[in-house]
């Protein structure tokens, strides 16, 4: 990474930015912006299990989002950090594990909600070729990345 920014806040902002490149700007952060609305929408939804509506699992439910948070959280400063060890540029890893989060969910059948698990499958989807454009035109450590 050649960055015109020299200091931590220069280096994180050519991280974040993809040294200024803003075809992978756009893709990346819509990407990110679609991952999180889904990725989002169960902690904003109240869908008791059937015959498991007690005080216990309301509060299971309700405990996720701090967990969520904290995780996104790592996940953000695990990318800033591996970048400014590496020298790479991006948040693809930041989105593909808000995906990895979203498949897990779907997957797991936990969600009766169909329109939810709709939305799901495109945002998945929606990864899925990003990652593909992204193993066509870039190195092959930015497709380890994503995997």
């Amino acid at each position: 990474m050649v960055c015109r920014y020299s200091g931590l806040d220069g280096q994180v902002l050519c991280i974040i930015s993809y040294e200024g490149s803003a075809l992978d700007v756009k893709i990346n952060y819509t990407v990110l912006a679609a991952n999180l609305f889904i990725a989002a929408i169960p902690f904003f939804q109240w869908h008791p299990r059937q015959h498991d509506d007690t005080p216990s699992s309301r509060a299971r439910s309700e405990s996720r989002g701090p967990g969520a948070i904290c995780s996104l959280l790592f996940v953000m400063f695990f990318q800033i950090s591996l970048c400014l060890g590496l020298g790479c540029t991006g948040i693809s890893i930041v989105w593909c594990a808000v995906g990895g989060w979203i498949l897990m969910d779907w997957k797991g059948g936990g969600e009766t909600d169909i329109a939810l698990a709709r939305q799901q499958a495109a945002v998945i989807t929606i990864d899925l070729l990003a990652m593909t454009y992204y193993l066509i035109v870039a190195d092959a450590i930015t497709s380890l990345a994503h995997m």
